[in-house]
């Protein structure tokens, strides 16, 4: 028999017709014609003699080919949707297409895209695994959501269309797009109009009860009405314009652009000419902002640099950074230099903070009835708080001119650690300090909040000085005297600084139980009946009236949170409260008023008003414990609310 030669197989037709398979063979073509010559030397399966081994695939021509689907192509597809009706029954020879094994065709490039009449390249399936952990399909990249247009700014100084005085100075704040030109501001003043602002205090109330003062946040309560009022009016000529920095009336019309005399009300911030010639506004400081009212706080302009658009306040937000709370006995519990860089540093806080909360508009911008007078009008008034102010402080903290024996000042330091971005050195008096620290103090130093704790360093290295509250123990009529040393406000109450006066109480129930425990050794030794210090019972403030809005806020903060009650009403529960206020060292706590110097040149029977006097009933039985117990209920128990902490137990 002749010996079998090379014959062309025939090539079956796997569910596809006539026409797509004659389509199939010209692509097939060239394919073909390229593994012929590639598979030439391959001999038959009757032609051992001239079989040649079979060297391995070049991988690296492989990869380095543009379509990598041809290293994995010869591999079966079990995708359902690419599988094709197969014979039951086949010998290897019919899986050859033109007496080409498939599966070689599928190792050379070029020949993955041919056979079983599909134009698609044959992929391998992912195993169940791979499917599992492979990331799900990514669309391309996408661009940021575009921002909006920046918006500019056009200033319009406003004249009276009638008599032509200056009222305002219109800010118009909108895209530069969404800005009609040209820009008409048609005001007409209060004198020419008749239109005044309505009484917001009751003219025969000069008590300063909260009725009686009129503050920006009445005047702001008062215009959202008035505005609501304005639009029922048929001429919005007539509509009353207000000053968006004290909140007044101070004109009448509109602001329109464009031929069509659009209205510009909603894109335009309104500042009269007092407060433009008084304040700037400090981007810096937070606050404001929204479609119309630029962001920042308007503040004094002396509180800026000369040429700055910032204040010269600090501006660091504490956030929650970590804070240390320390109470010391003053000045026992301080050498000369840590007194002098603790002075330092709360003069340094007394100052920011006051010139922060007086120096702005809530506070100079008050209507109060015709007989009180506000303390504060000027830079000048601030300025001479600042500086008048502070030696009693200082004098408080250094515990001058009190009896050691039956009076003991508490200082209570607020410490916020700074987050730098590189280490920072601290100064070589907290370096020495916090080494001399006790470093196997096994008390509990956390608190009811998750980021403060307390600490017995007195300048925490990296920190810096957020809070101080001052305390005088009277010891002999069980009663706690608590100053807040910097003007008071609403958030004095809230959270970490309130706790700083629970920290406070924490110390004198400490030194209590420990001069206690020491009589009773020292009586146990001589044979003596023991004379123990007296249970702290009275807490209580007192803040002099030299600013009416502090001292309301103080007032309701601490009645309507923080159950005190007024010295009246308290003496009729506890009438022996009466020998711990004539016990008071006079002049020396800092926040009784002294009349400014104004007060008395315009009114030389100027009487100051009487010192308001808050007190809170802490109880017989007011131990640590107790105190702890509240400090969770008010602040939520700290990490662990479910069960509440114990306090550790004293050494002594």
């Amino acid at each position: 028999m002749p010996g079998p030669s090379l014959q062309a197989q025939p090539q079956y037709n796997l569910g596809v017709g006539p026409s797509q398979q004659q389509q199939q063979q010209q692509q097939q073509q060239p394919h073909q014609q390229q593994a012929q010559a590639q598979v030439a030397a391959v001999p038959s399966a009757g032609q051992p003699n001239l079989m040649q081994p079979m060297t391995p695939f070049d991988l690296e021509a492989i990869l380095t080919d543009g379509n990598l689907d041809n290293l994995f192509s010869w591999l079966p597809d079990n995708d359902p949707a690419l599988q094709h009706p197969q014979p039951q029954t086949a010998a290897p020879s019919d899986l050859m297409i033109n007496g080409v094994d498939s599966s070689l065709l599928g190792m050379i490039p070029g020949t993955a895209t041919s056979g079983y009449g599909t134009d698609s390249a044959v992929k391998r399936p992912l195993s169940p695994d791979e499917s599992e952990h492979s990331p799900p399909h990514q669309p391309p990249n996408k661009r940021g959501k575009p921002r909006g247009e920046k918006k500019m700014v056009i200033e319009r100084h406003a004249a009276c269309l009638a008599c032509g005085k200056n009222v305002a100075r219109a800010l118009i704040r909108a895209p530069k797009s969404s800005i009609p030109s040209p820009i008409s501001v048609e005001f007409r003043c209060p004198d020419c109009t008749g239109v005044h602002q309505p009484p917001t205090v009751e003219p025969h109330n000069s008590a300063g009860s909260g009725a009686s003062l009129g503050s920006t946040e009445t005047r702001k309560r008062m215009r959202a009405a008035m505005e609501d009022d304005d639009l029922l009016l048929d001429d919005p000529a007539a509509r009353r314009c207000f000053c968006d920095v004290c909140q007044r009336v101070v004109a009448t019309g509109q602001v329109v652009g464009d031929a069509e005399r659009v209205p510009l009300g909603h894109m335009t911030e309104i500042v009269c000419t007092n407060c433009d010639a008084k304040y700037q506004r400090c981007t810096d400081c937070g606050g404001g902002g929204g479609p119309r009212v630029g962001i920042g706080k308007w503040r004094l302009k002396q509180v800026f640099q000369p040429g700055r658009k910032t204040c010269s306040l600090s501006h660091s937000r504490l956030g929650d950074r970590p804070r240390e709370i320390g109470v010391h006995v003053t000045p026992t519990d301080f050498t000369p230099e840590q007194l002098k860089e603790v002075i330092s540093r709360c003069k340094t806080l007394w100052s920011e903070k006051t010139l922060s909360r007086l120096a702005v508009p809530e506070m100079l911008e008050i209507d109060l009835p015709p007989h009180v007078i506000n303390p504060l009008r000027n830079f000048q008034d601030v300025d001479d708080i600042v500086t008048r102010c502070w030696p009693s402080r200082e004098a408080m903290i250094r515990a001058e001119g009190i009896d050691g024996n039956r009076f003991k000042r508490l200082l209570g330091l607020t410490w916020a650690h700074s987050r730098p971005r590189r280490s920072v050195r601290t100064v070589d008096l907290e370096e020495e300090y916090a080494r001399t620290a006790e470093q196997d103090d096994n008390d509990d130093m956390s608190t009811v909040l998750a980021n403060v704790k307390r600490t017995n360093v007195v300048i925490p290295p990296g920190s810096e000085l957020i809070g101080m509250w001052g305390g005088e123990w009277d010891m002999q009529h069980g009663s706690l005297l608590v100053s807040t040393f910097i003007p008071f406000e609403g958030t004095d109450g809230e959270d970490s600084t309130a706790l700083s006066v629970g920290e406070l109480i924490t110390k004198v129930q400490n030194l209590l139980q420990s001069m206690n425990a020491e009589r009773k050794a020292e009586a146990l030794r001589l044979g003596k009946e023991a004379q123990l210090v007296r249970q702290c019972e009275h807490l209580w403030v007192v803040s002099g009236g030299s600013m009416p809005l502090i001292r309301e806020r103080m007032a309701d903060i601490l009645v309507r949170k923080r159950s005190f009650v007024h010295v009246e009403e308290y003496l009729t529960r506890h009438p022996d409260f009466l020998h711990a206020l004539k016990a008071r060292p006079v002049g020396l706590h800092p926040d009784l008023h002294r009349p400014l110097p104004h007060q008395v040149q315009d009114d030389p029977d100027y009487q100051p008003p009487q010192p308001l006097v808050l007190v809170r009933w802490l109880g017989k039985d007011f131990d640590a414990q107790r105190i702890l117990e509240i400090k969770q209920m008010e602040f939520g128990g700290g990490k662990h609310k479910a069960k509440l902490k114990r306090m550790p137990k004293s050494k002594v």
